[in-house]
C-alpha cells in the first residue's frame, strides 16, 4: 500500500497486521510487494478499497469503480463489495450501470442536479422504460438477455 503512514510516520508491527488481515480478506496479499503502476485496473481498485479500509470505515464511497476494468474482473469487484456490504460496511456507490445497481444495491437515488428517484431496489426495477427515460434525459430501451434460452445453449 505504501511504506509509511503519514509524513515520517512508520507503520509498527499492529500496523502491519492489520493490513495483512485486510489484504488477505480481499485476496490480494500476493500483491503486498508490487508497485501500483504495474497492477491491472482491477488490482488497483482492490488496493484502493484495502488502503480505506485499514482505517476500518463504516461507509465506503465509490464513484464509477468498475471504469477500466475488464468484465472478468469486474465480477470479483462487486463479489468483494457485497462481502463487505455483509460485513455491515455501508457502500454508495456513483454508476451509470444499471444493471449493477437493480443487482446489488438496496437502496437506490437517481440524481441528476436534482432527485428524480429514490427508493428501494424493488421499487427501482418496477420502473419502466418511460420512467428512466425521464430519469436520464433521453429515450432508454430495456434488452432482457436470458442464458437459459434453448438457442443459447
Amino acid at each position: 500500500l505504501t511504506k509509511t503512514k503519514r509524513l515520517f510516520q512508520t507503520f509498527n508491527s499492529k500496523d502491519n497486521e492489520k493490513v495483512i488481515k485486510v489484504l488477505e480478506r480481499l485476496n490480494i496479499s500476493d500483491l503486498i510487494h508490487k508497485n501500483i503502476a504495474e497492477l491491472s485496473g482491477g488490482q488497483q481498485q482492490r488496493v484502493m478499497i484495502a488502503r480505506a479500509l485499514i482505517s476500518e470505515p463504516a461507509v465506503l464511497v465509490l464513484d464509477e469503480p468498475t471504469n477500466g476494468i475488464d468484465a472478468k474482473h469486474v465480477s470479483e469487484f462487486y463479489n468483494t463489495l457485497d462481502q463487505l456490504k455483509q460485513e455491515g460496511i455501508t457502500i454508495i456507490l456513483v454508476t451509470h450501470d444499471i444493471g449493477v445497481v437493480a443487482d446489488t444495491a438496496t437502496e437506490v437515488a437517481c440524481l441528476n442536479k436534482h432527485l428524480h428517484f429514490h427508493g428501494t431496489t424493488d421499487e427501482f426495477k418496477s420502473l419502466d422504460e418511460v420512467e428512466i427515460s425521464k430519469i436520464y434525459g433521453h429515450p432508454v430501451r430495456f434488452v432482457d438477455h436470458q442464458h437459459n434460452r434453448e438457442c443459447c445453449n
